[in-house]
């Protein structure tokens, strides 16, 4: 059993729940993805930055817990993660864009 899978049936374990097999396959994908992508940061270590121009306002980003990747928004102004279902964030990342040719 791929690493991936075991992470996903720690997850299901954890909750007490199974994941259906279409959220499965996207968490596999995302896992994998961000193995292959280690541009993460603790969050023990730094926050997302700051907007010089909008300092105060929040920034969104990809988070997770080791398990589960999802996108949330830092709140500058209340010191606090929003609009995520990951409880116990670890690591976040600026998404990459897309470069122009």
């Amino acid at each position: 059993m791929a690493r991936e899978e075991e992470m996903i049936k720690e997850h299901e374990c954890a909750m007490n729940e199974r994941i259906p097999e279409n959220i499965r396959g996207l968490m596999v994908s995302a896992l994998k993805w961000a193995n292959l992508h280690p541009d993460w940061h603790k969050v023990s270590d730094e926050l997302p930055p700051k907007n010089p121009k909008y300092p105060t306002e929040s920034i969104e980003v990809f988070v997770t817990s080791g398990t589960t990747i999802d996108t949330a928004q830092y709140d500058f102004q209340r010191a606090m993660w929003i609009g995520t279902i990951i409880q116990n964030i670890t690591h976040w990342m600026l998404p990459n864009l897309p470069k122009e040719d």
